[in-house]
């Protein structure tokens, strides 16, 4: 039975103010009083309902979801995109700062923000990328072509960019545990390592041993947090892991939607 004290408006706020700590994590922005931001929340969050929905076997239409999820077609102006959204750089973005060696590369977002009242800007991450993420503008994107494809592993279906770089992470993680114990290597995480290094890397064009020593350092983490390797184990990690790619690593850099402005670029960390 409904309950007739019920207010879906509230409710959905509700939601929206935790889905929003969790996915943005900062205190001092917020979707209220922000259409293009909780349009972008809201498509995010229509998104993990649906993965969840498939992990847990419930019976809903997820691929319905996904399509009211997905990045609706509009003027370049008025463009935007959820978390975890795969998108692709203009091959015709101007200036001359790192972000347009970035031309034509696909990657997907990690963070959003807003700038301003009526804007936003994507933090997006290129796996196999030294500098890893940028900051652009979403007239500087358009939606990723093709999409990262659905790779089937032993620990289950990846269905996306982000996605393949956690499971990634995860599985290096009990690689490197194994290597750095002298334990023998479980043949399924070999091949499932093997499998999503390169399904990213022909995703982002690049190679499997850039894209896995892009995430050397979330590898070590993970492998120290479950106590598996010493207290120096990103060092240790990075001898694992091929030397820094023979090409000039690009830092982040802002841009705006305001013509004829440029920022002065800003580097952006991964903790």
């Amino acid at each position: 039975m409904t309950n007739p004290d019920h207010d879906p408006t509230k409710s959905a706020e509700i939601a929206l103010d935790a889905y929003e700590q969790r996915a943005i994590g900062l205190q001092t922005i917020t979707y209220r009083g922000s259409p293009m931001l909780a349009g972008m929340l809201i498509r995010s969050l229509l998104a993990d309902l649906a993965a969840y929905a498939e992990h847990a076997g419930i019976d809903l239409d997820v691929n319905t979801l996904r399509e009211v999820a997905r990045y609706q077609q509009r003027p370049s102006s008025a463009r935007t995109y959820p978390i975890n959204a795969e998108v692709q750089v203009r091959t015709d973005v101007t200036g001359t700062g790192p972000v347009t060696a970035m031309r034509g590369k696909r990657g997907y977002v990690s963070a959003i923000r807003p700038v301003g009242s009526s804007s936003v800007e994507c933090t997006v991450r290129f796996p196999g990328v030294p500098a890893g993420e940028f900051l652009l503008a979403p007239s500087d994107l358009f939606p990723a072509q093709p999409r990262f494809p659905h790779i089937t592993t032993q620990a289950g279906i990846v269905t996306g960019a982000a996605e393949a770089e956690k499971a990634l992470v995860a599985v290096g993680a009990r690689v490197l545990h194994a290597q750095r114990t002298g334990k023998e290597i479980s043949p399924d995480d070999a091949l499932g390592q093997q499998q999503l290094a390169e399904a990213l890397a022909a995703w982002t064009g690049t190679s499997p041993r850039r894209v896995l020593f892009g995430l050397a350092r979330e590898i070590a983490q993970a492998a120290f947090a479950t106590g598996s390797t010493s207290d120096h184990a990103a060092q240790v990690a990075a001898k694992d892991f091929p030397p820094t790619p023979n090409i000039d690593a690009p830092q982040p850099e802002r841009r705006t939607n305001s013509p004829g402005q440029r920022n002065s670029p800003r580097a952006t960390h991964r903790p």
